[in-house]
C-alpha cells in the first residue's frame, strides 16, 4: 500500500491544521493504518486508542485549534505530563533508568539534538501539539521537545550551560486544541 498523505487525513479530520496532522498523526497513520476506527463513534483500537486518548473521530472533529506564540510553564501541564517531562530530562541528562530511558533507546541523542537546535535558534524545531483541559494541558505531540525546552529554560534544579539558557526563548510556538 502507498503511504498516506496529509490530504488523506484531512478527509477524516478536515478542521485539523495540516501541520498537526503531519507532525502528530501522519507517522502513525503510515505505521498503524488509517482511519483509526471503523466508524466515527467507535473508540479506536490498538495503539490508536492510546495515541488519541480514547477519543472517537467524532470527538476529535470537535477540537478547535489555535496556533499560539507564548511562554508555557511546566506547571500548566497536567500533573502526569509534568512527570513525563521530569522523567525524560532525568533519563536524558542524568542517565536515570525509568520508563522513557528504557523504552526510548535514543532518548539522550534525541534530547540533545533538540537542545542543540534551541542553542542555535532559540526556538523549538516544531510546534508541540497540546490539548487544553480543566486540569492542565495534555501533550498530544512533543514530549521530547517540551522536556528539552523546560530544561533549557531552567525549570529544573540541574546545571544548564549559560549559552543554552541565554538562547532559549521564553516565547515558543504551540498548537493548542480545545473541546
Amino acid at each position: 500500500m502507498d503511504a498516506f498523505k496529509v490530504a488523506d487525513l484531512k478527509e477524516t479530520l478536515p478542521e485539523f491544521p495540516a501541520e498537526v496532522l503531519e507532525d502528530w498523526l501522519l507517522p502513525y497513520a503510515n505505521s498503524e493504518g488509517w482511519p483509526p476506527a471503523k466508524d466515527n463513534d467507535s473508540v479506536p483500537e490498538g495503539r490508536w486508542r492510546f495515541l488519541l486518548g480514547g477519543r472517537t473521530l467524532s470527538q476529535l472533529r470537535n477540537i478547535k485549534w489555535q496556533e499560539q506564540n507564548r511562554h508555557l510553564s511546566i506547571y500548566e501541564l497536567r500533573a502526569d505530563y509534568q512527570q513525563i517531562c521530569v522523567d525524560m530530562v532525568l533519563g536524558a541528562i542524568q542517565g536515570h533508568v525509568n520508563l522513557y530511558s528504557s523504552s526510548i533507546k535514543d532518548l539522550p541523542e534525541r534530547f540533545h539534538s533538540i537542545l542543540n537546535y534551541l542553542r542555535e535558534h532559540g526556538s523549538l524545531p516544531k510546534a508541540p501539539t497540546l490539548l487544553s483541559s480543566p486540569t492542565g494541558f495534555q501533550v498530544l505531540d512533543g514530549n521530547h521537545r517540551l522536556s528539552a525546552y523546560f530544561y533549557g529554560y531552567g525549570y529544573f534544579n540541574l546545571p544548564v550551560d549559560d549559552a543554552l539558557m541565554d538562547k532559549t526563548a521564553g516565547t515558543q510556538r504551540f498548537w493548542v486544541g480545545s473541546i
